[in-house]
């Protein structure tokens, strides 16, 4: 096969050619159609190449706009259009479905009814056929689920559309035909249409002879024609004022096997180019290379490799195409080439989409504030779920120091409901923050709040963002008066749902015009912008299967078998028009690089197009050598792994004089040190917090935090002033309906941080463990009548008035002062309980985790218990203690308190034994630990831990265990991660 010189001459360039040589002087006689208007934009700018004096050019327009231009209908919008046809098909068939039912099935009618025009079908024949199909399904329900499916794949599936009534459905789809017969008449009257019903209307002036054909028409640069393009064209072909011009070579037209040609074969033989119009085939074959990246947006950096893209200027408009089979990579796209060629233009045909910028995502937030479930009454005021409150007071658009304080006091605080009183003195969240009940005082708030921020953000210069807030005002302009106008202002057929549905709808249609150099340097574009354009670099990014053809998985009433019965497109149809877009865009380039995502991941396949695969095998219309065979290349972005560097942390006398200053240093304090020294270091020295959250989901800690006030609500009632406590009365208290409230009580202060909460509000998982949790409540009062009579412990500690410090159980707070080498501290903290049975003191901690070991000895066939305790303290011990370490520190700091020691039981209440055995007192070697026995020994082993807790040198040792980094908030700052040991 021999090669060739590569031809330069584009083919738009081509045809302005002949038409030049042509008309001549005539050009403004002459109208030239074209697939799109950017392909009018390219060949006006090749005409005006040719043309060396003043002269009038010819009228270039796209096909759609020369169909409306002859249509006596203007288009209308999607959802306008599917408001109407609700009406129409509530008057039809009498069936009251509402409006929020009917709008996802009403778009998918409104596209049949599209497609049926275009391809004119005779609409009542084909709703007649599937009214039958229908019918069947209903005469063969007997039949297995089996048989049925056998049934659907021979007739092809319908969409499913469940209604209780079959019967009276069925009427329905018996119905369709005068719906839509009906609907076009109403449209027709109205003088709007949907995109079909233009054409249709064409086509019916044309059979009618409503159009005198007096000057020329150029159809350029097509391929795929509906029936009603081919009235079109024949009417004017007739006429004698008609040429045709098609972007095929020979190659393309012979290889009938070949999908990319399949409509190009009948339409050069039925509208023939003119006889002296001689297109001249490309006659080399491009360099083309096949690109795998692992990675969908990892792609774009292929742009920044010189063997794929070579940007050498001065650059034509027709030099470079950067062709996006997914629009979403438009904006990493851009980015990656304003990197790469800062001093090059580029223009992005296909306009920037309202849905990806930052206006669209706050109006959406607003709408989801709105939303049922987010906003609602409680305790007589409106409250909004902190979920949708914090991403709208998160959003970029919202800046200030009082929104970001109004969002930190909601995480502080962990309001799960936020009032909207919150948000007084602040008009533009006073104006958001309100319930919203219809959906015009919704919009009419996102309408105030876009003017606002607005004339806040926008310095009206005509920026992108003040563009983005125009586009997004207008969109929505337009649609409260078409809402109006359609007389749903005060209906309850617009439910707010449905009212969202709409506004995504239609702003996710808008794209917003930028403005810039149409012929620049850089084309940026969709597959479908490419019609009729030649490049001589072409890079087309996720050449995936899937994407590229682009599968359809559009719902539709017809069936397969039903579009091919009545001539509609199917999903072949589609394949070949994307195919004959590809292949005729690589003929005449230079350089074709193909790259596609080849990780598998997100809902890629990480397959290659069946288009590469054709020429990587050579089954594509195109003829390689072997020297020009395309190739395949594996492109892959190494990013070297940083290991952080430990911090280390060096001990000084200001860490000391902090601690020995501190009101208190906790029992979980010292556990915090003996886990970590250097999470202690940012815990308690830094004073780095660990950020606030909030859960509707109650873990584990919460779920502790909930049991404990309740049990706090219900013992303070038993015993909160003193008084003695028996067995009759823990058992009138199981009985009585305060361990429900006090439960309650619990949820509405740990949980929704409220005096109040509405039972209604717990529901689910949350109901489920409110009951669990006063089941565990009755069983600890059931399990302490054995303890019975008992007195509730207060602390003797004064403030510095002499008044007590702590009156009552639900401050019961002991301090102690602890001598040291290192300086003095103090150590305390608030107990759970502390009560007196008969001579003894208990301390008591409630447990609600898992896997709580009440025995602390720790496996030696001998006891030994100074090394025992001693263990209590170890840091590298994996299965140190925890609990029993903490409740012996509160011992020892009451037997300080009280200034002796008296018997002194530790116990931890685990409430997985609540059902079992009951034994909540700590052992040593199974036998209950008396404080006073072991006071000495562990007074030496807790006095040696305060007293390298003080020390001034050395560092903040880090932790040696791998679980402690895991659960650590520190973890992204101390660097130790890569340092643990493996358990």
């Amino acid at each position: 096969m021999t090669e060739k010189q590569h031809l330069t001459e584009p083919f738009l360039q081509q045809v302005a050619t002949w038409l030049y040589r042509t008309y001549g002087n005539r050009l403004d006689l002459l109208t030239v159609v074209l697939p799109d208007r950017r392909a009018g934009v390219f060949f006006n700018e090749y005409l005006n190449r040719l043309i060396d004096r003043p002269i009038l050019g010819p009228d270039i327009v796209a096909v759609d706009d020369l169909m409306s231009r002859l249509s006596d209908l203007q288009p209308s919008d999607t959802v306008n259009l599917t408001l109407l046809l609700h009406r129409i098909y509530t008057e039809v068939t009498g069936h009251p479905e509402s409006l929020d039912e009917f709008y996802f099935w009403g778009e998918i009618l409104l596209a049949d009814f599209d497609i049926v025009d275009k391809y004119l079908v005779d609409a009542r024949q084909l709703f007649r056929n599937i009214y039958d199909l229908k019918e069947i399904e209903e005469r063969f329900d007997f039949l297995t689920d089996t048989q049925k499916a056998a049934i659907r794949q021979f007739w092809g599936g319908l969409v499913e559309i469940r209604d209780g009534n079959r019967r009276n459905f069925l009427e329905i789809w018996g119905k369709l035909a005068d719906v839509y017969e009906r609907f076009r008449q109403r449209l027709t009257a109205d003088g709007i249409g949907y995109s079909g019903l233009i054409y249709r209307n064409v086509a019916e002036k044309i059979d009618n002879g409503a159009f005198t054909w007096t000057n020329p028409y150029a159809f350029v640069g097509f391929n795929g024609l509906t029936p009603c393009e081919k009235r079109l064209f024949t009417a004017l072909k007739k006429a004698g004022q008609a040429n045709f011009f098609w972007d095929c070579d020979t190659e393309l037209l012979q290889a009938k096997e070949q999908e990319a040609g399949l409509f190009l074969r009948e339409n050069v033989i039925t509208f023939p180019s003119p006889s002296d119009f001689e297109l001249q085939s490309t006659v080399q074959t491009p360099d083309i290379r096949l690109i795998s990246v692992p990675g969908q947006v990892a792609q774009v950096q292929a742009l920044n490799q010189d063997s794929i893209f070579t940007p050498s200027p001065p650059l034509n408009f027709d030099s470079v195409a950067i062709v996006l089979a997914d629009e979403s990579l438009m904006l990493p796209t851009t980015a990656a080439l304003t990197y790469r060629v800062p001093t090059m233009n580029i223009n992005i045909t296909m306009g920037y989409p309202l849905r990806d910028t930052p206006v669209f995502s706050f109006i959406t937030r607003i709408m989801e504030l709105y939303r049922k479930g987010n906003c609602r009454e409680m305790a007589g005021q409106t409250v909004f779920n902190y979920r949708a409150v914090l991403a709208l007071l998160n959003h970029q658009l919202l800046t200030g120091t009082e929104i970001a304080e109004i969002a930190d006091n909601i995480l502080k605080e962990k309001k799960l409901q936020v009032p909207a009183s919150d948000f007084k003195n602040i008009p533009l969240l006073e104006i958001i923050f309100q319930k919203r009940d219809t959906w015009h005082s919704a919009l009419d708030a996102i309408l105030q709040v876009i003017n606002i921020l607005a004339a806040k953000l926008c310095d009206g210069d005509g920026s992108l963002e003040a563009e983005y807030f125009y586009q997004a005002y207008i969109t929505l302009s337009r649609l409260r008066e078409l809402l109006r106008n359609h007389k749903l202002a005060d209906s309850g057929a617009m439910t707010l749902d449905l009212f969202y549905r709409l506004l995504l709808r239609s702003m996710q249609s808008v794209r917003i015009p930028l403005e810039g150099e149409p012929l620049s340097d850089l084309q940026v574009m969709g597959l479908l912008e490419t019609r009729a354009l030649d490049f001589q670099q072409v890079i087309i990014l996720s050449a995936n299967e899937g994407t590229l053809p682009r599968n359809k998985s559009e719902h539709s009433f017809i069936t397969y078998n039903l579009r091919k019965a009545f001539g509609l497109p199917a999903f072949e149809e589609d394949d070949a028009v994307q195919a004959y877009y590809f292949y005729r865009l690589l003929r005449r380039a230079q350089h074709v690089r193909l790259i596609y995502d080849s990780s598998g991941e997100g809902p890629n396949s990480g397959e290659m197009s069946r288009f590469l695969t054709q020429l990587l095998y050579n089954s594509a219309p195109m003829t390689f050598s072997d020297a020009t065979a395309p190739k395949k290349l594996d492109l892959f972005f190494h990013a070297p792994a940083v290991k952080t560097n430990p911090v280390e942390i060096r001990r000084t006398k200001e860490h000391s004089a902090k601690l020995i200053a501190m009101k208190c240093l906790t029992p979980s304090a010292l556990n915090t040190w003996l886990d970590c020294q250097k999470k202690f270091y940012f815990r308690y020295i830094a004073e780095i917090r660990e950020p606030d959250e909030i859960t509707e989901e109650i873990d584990s800690r919460l779920f502790g935090s909930l049991f404990h006030k309740a049990a706090e609500i219900v013992y303070t009632a038993l015993g909160g002033n003193g008084q003695l406590i028996t067995a009759h009365a823990l058992e009138d208290m199981r009985s009585s309906d305060l361990p429900d409230k006090a439960t309650m009580q619990a949820f509405a202060e740990e949980m929704f941080h409220s005096d109040h909460v509405n039972p209604e509000f717990l529901s689910g998982e949350n109901l489920l463990i409110k009951e669990n949790i006063k089941t565990y409540l009755l069983k600890m009062l059931e399990n302490d009548r054995r303890y019975a009579p008992f007195r509730l412990a207060v602390s003797t500690e004064k403030n510095d008035d002499g008044t007590p410090l702590h009156t009552g159980l639900e401050d019961n707070g002991y301090r102690a002062r602890f001598n040291t080498d290192n300086g003095s501290v103090t150590v305390g903290g608030i107990f759970d309980r502390v009560d007196i049975v008969g001579e003894q003191l208990r301390i008591i901690d409630y447990k609600t985790g898992r896997n709580v070991n009440l025995d602390y000895k720790t496996g030696r066939k001998a006891p030994d218990h100074a090394a025992d305790i001693r263990k209590l303290t170890d840091p590298d011990e994996k299965e140190r203690r925890k609990e029993i370490f903490q409740t012996l520190v509160y011992a020892e700091v009451l037997s300080r308190t009280l200034g002796r020691r008296p018997p002194i039981t530790p116990c931890i209440y685990k409430i997985d034994d609540f059902f079992a055995d009951f034994n909540p007192e700590i052992r040593y070697n199974r036998q209950p630990v008396d404080y006073q026995e072991i006071a000495d020994e562990f007074q030496l082993v807790l006095t040696a831990l305060l007293n390298e807790v003080l020390a001034c040198d050395g560092i903040y040792a880090p932790t040696k265990i791998e679980k402690h980094c895991n659960t650590c908030y520190c973890a992204a700052i101390c660097g130790n991660r890569n340092t643990t040991e493996s358990e």
